[in-house]
């Protein structure tokens, strides 16, 4: 039933937009995780590198979809087409995409988000912008049903392009051909667009005849508001699963590729019903008590949090499917592109600044709750009851004076519970925050909005009554510092980093990884020779230092520094010479002399997981260079979920270095950990235990490597 329009039947126009969107939106999420992966190693393998990466990723977003809303108005659509085909060769001056040489500072924050506007700054916005305009551009006879399935095509293409990066791309294709891969495809997408492009140039103007509704205020901001919250809780959940497991794309493409499954089921029709609502608060509130509580974290608990990522993401782009403009959608698609910039801004710069500790996670859980007021279940008998009378075409008006008596509860059930955590400061955790959690849940049965205020009351009292001896939040890390059973403990996330006994007598006794393996390295090594460490934490290793020795920390988080020193003593106590370098230790470690350590010691870790540039072929190349000919490479590869063994046999293989291994399993007051150590030849025995490490697996580099293939299943 489509005719010719202008060359083009409207069919094939559909075909043709629907064509371009797919492809821009999966070159779009293609590129993210190929340039994120590239900084990494400049920035010490954080995992705030994600996060930030994110936030410029949402602004450029919020740019484009400015562009593709106003320019059509001041310009005219047609002038405007011909505008954008000029746009679309722009990034050809800058492919492939390449990271500006430099370093960044103690907080890099302004160095990646300038590396990213230098690098793929332009394509990224070119291809962005791709989505609205073709959906502006698309006549309304062209589509199916409605404009909107082109923006459900459009997420199926970031969907499908961040299912296929870690499990396809990654693991078969090295860095730099992907940066290349991306250029060249590019250059195909641009000739697809500029076809769009060119047809809307052909068409002539059409004057709005019949204009949508003006959008209020309100709606804008309601808008906005159920954009932010999706995206703040996935980039809370991102920040909370990295942390623990490993700032990579393999972990980076999973909360990220949910919320984006989100949007293509709400946008393809089949948004969900206010009824999710009740799942969604009784999760959010399970979440937000874990979020809070300083226990360890299990991939269990991983899978709540993406879980949360995925109910979220339903129910509130659901939200916005349900109240989406019939009209010209560009507001409509700013508004959402500006609710996402505003997450990544709380969580990528305004809460490293304002909170001590991932705040922004439970906060933004309470905000959900909030905006999503009172859910269907959680009403009173009566409400319910005057819901089904209005449904009917029935009124039935509670008593004022009631409502009245009970208005006071919305403040006296958030400070109430908040009063009752307070109370509850110093018993175990699960009963200070489980007791006012099922208080808060009792008396707010009825009340719009009611339970959300008083979550937010007991995170205020939990942030109150922390037991931590300091906490600390930068960049790089959140780092808390709290003394338990005898010890004083540094952690980060769920992750130990150090400790050490509050008894004076003992405080020099190594503990944790540091026993067993670690002192059978250290007493291998040629006498008095200086030590490398890679990686500071409480400084426990310094406690193996001798009179006369030379000892050199790297360590890339200054905060990691300044706690060593103030709350803990192995730097202080040590009789040995002790230097500390801030900076990533590999960059570091380059302006040491070659062959001056007998001992290198990788100990990095962004929480539980090795940074992947400090394992790579590249860099074992250079730390053979700093070390003696007699010199040992060791690595602490403890791990919870990743299994470097067979990983670093390989790498010692095509090095020609000799490797061991040896693992201590948990017992009292010793945890679990595994050592590996490698030699050009082991000049002495390291003892009985030690065993000869097999090769496994493809060799990392720099340019290749590849987490799904040592993940512990």
């Amino acid at each position: 039933t489509c005719g010719p329009q202008d060359g083009f039947g409207l069919r094939t126009l559909f075909r043709l937009s629907s064509a371009t969107v797919f492809a821009g939106a999966a070159l779009l999420f293609f590129i993210e995780p190929v340039i994120a992966k590239t900084l990494l190693p400049r920035v010490g393998g954080s995992a705030a590198v994600w996060t930030t990466c994110l936030l410029f990723f949402q602004a450029t977003l919020l740019a484009a979809y400015a562009y593709a809303h106003l320019l059509p108005r001041w310009l005219g659509e047609r002038r405007h087409a011909v505008l954008h085909l000029v746009l679309l060769a722009l990034p050809l001056l800058v492919l492939p995409p390449t990271i500006v040489q430099g370093a960044p500072d103690t907080n890099p924050v302004g160095w990646v988000l300038t590396a990213l506007l230098g690098s793929v700054g332009l394509p990224f916005f070119v291809l962005a912008t791709t989505a609205p305009l073709l959906q502006r551009w698309t006549p309304a006879e062209a589509l199916p049903r409605d404009r909107y399935i082109l923006y459900a095509a459009s997420n199926a293409g970031s969907f499908l392009s961040l299912l296929v990066y870690p499990f396809v791309v990654e693991p078969l294709v090295s860095l730099s051909a992907q940066r290349n891969a991306f250029a060249v495809a590019y250059v195909a997408f641009a000739a697809l667009a500029a076809v769009s492009s060119w047809a809307r140039v052909k068409r002539p103007e059409v004057l709005e005849t019949d204009p949508s509704p003006s959008v209020t205020t309100r709606q804008l901001l309601r808008w906005v508001t159920l954009a932010l919250v999706p995206s703040s809780l996935m980039l809370g959940a991102t920040s909370v699963i990295t942390t623990d497991i490993a700032s990579v794309p393999l972990v980076w493409m999973i909360p990220l590729g949910l919320y984006l499954l989100t949007f293509v089921v709400a946008f393809a029709g089949a948004t969900p019903r206010a009824g999710l609502a009740i799942p969604f608060v009784g999760l959010a509130a399970l979440l937000f008590l874990l979020s809070l509580m300083p226990v360890v974290q299990h991939l269990v608990v991983g899978a709540l949090h993406l879980s949360l990522v995925f109910l979220g993401g339903l129910i509130f782009h659901g939200e916005l499917a349900r109240g989406k403009p019939k009209g010209d959608p560009t507001l409509f698609y700013l508004a959402l592109a500006l609710g996402g910039a505003l997450g990544g801004l709380l969580n990528a710069v305004v809460a490293p600044l304002v909170f001590r500790r991932v705040l922004e996670y439970p906060l933004t859980m309470v905000l959900a709750l909030v905006v999503l007021g009172n859910p269907p279940l959680l009403r009173s008998p009566q409400e319910r009851q005057q819901a089904f009378l209005r449904s009917a075409g029935l009124e039935v008006a509670s008593p004022p004076e009631r409502a009245q008596r009970l208005a006071w509860l919305d403040w006296a059930v958030p400070c109430g519970v908040g009063a009752l955590a307070l109370a509850l400061m110093g018993v175990h955790p699960v009963v200070q925050l489980s007791v006012p959690f099922v208080v808060a849940v009792f008396f707010s049965l009825g009340r719009r909005g009611r339970l959300g205020w008083a979550l937010g009351a007991i995170a205020l009292a939990t942030s109150l009554t922390s037991r931590a001896v300091v906490e600390t939040r930068s960049f790089f890390s959140v780092l808390r510092v709290t003394d338990a059973e005898g010890y004083r403990v540094l952690s980060h996330g769920s992750t130990i980093h150090g400790r050490q006994h509050l008894d004076p007598a003992r405080r020099q006794d190594p503990t944790d990884y540091f026993v067993g393996p670690a002192a059978d390295i250290v007493g291998a090594r040629p006498a008095g020779s200086p030590v490398a460490v890679f990686g500071l934490g409480v400084g426990t290793l310094a406690s193996y230092g001798k009179e006369a020795e030379h000892w050199t920390f790297y360590e890339v988080d200054p905060n990691v520094v300044r706690l060593a020193r103030t709350y803990f003593s192995f730097l202080a106590d040590t009789p040995a010479q002790v230097d500390v370098v801030v900076g990533d230790a590999r960059l570091a470690v380059g302006s040491a002399p070659d062959g001056y350590f007998g001992l290198i010691v990788a100990d990095a870790f962004s929480s539980d997981a090795i940074p992947t540039h400090l394992l790579t072929r590249q860099a074992i190349v250079l730390y053979l260079q700093k070390l003696a000919p007699q010199g040992l490479l060791a690595f602490n590869i403890t791990n919870r979920y990743v299994r470097l063994g067979g990983l670093l046999g390989q790498q010692a293989r095509e090095a020609g270095l000799l490797a061991r291994i040896r693992s201590v399993p948990a017992a009292a007051r010793v945890v679990a950990t595994t050592w590996v150590v490698m030699a050009r030849a082991f000049p002495v025995d390291l003892g009985p235990n030690w065993s000869d490490l097999a090769a496994e697996g493809k060799a990392w580099t720099d340019d290749y490597s590849n987490l799904a293939s040592v993940v512990k299943l």
